[in-house]
């Protein structure tokens, strides 16, 4: 729970402070991992598989950039957080935005 407190928390920055190649990277990162856990229902493997696929890219620029690394990680994590309490989200769109809801009974 505390790590899905902290992925929301990074979530919620701006996103024009944050490079538009990070931003595409977590994104990526997110579809991955959550694809992965949903079709193999493990943890391990679906984080390695999010991560490997993160660092071909980076190998395939031929340099590896720690950000873009930290960005995978970030994406992956808050991917299989995603998948596994999305039944309790909800999205509510604002006139300058959206706002992300979490319900969930204790």
């Amino acid at each position: 729970m505390k790590l899905f407190i902290l992925l929301l928390t990074l979530a919620s920055f701006q996103t024009n402070a944050i490079e538009k190649d990070k931003i595409k990277h977590f994104t990526a990162s997110v579809v991955i991992s959550s694809t992965l856990y949903g079709y193999t229902d493990n943890l391990a493997l679906s984080s390695v598989g999010c991560m490997s696929v993160g660092l071909a890219k980076e190998l395939t620029d031929y340099t590896i950039d720690a950000k873009d690394l930290l960005a995978d990680a970030l994406g992956c994590s808050f991917g299989i957080v995603l998948y596994e309490y999305a039944p309790h989200l909800t999205i509510k769109p604002l006139i300058d935005g959206a706002m992300l809801q979490f319900n969930y009974e204790f």
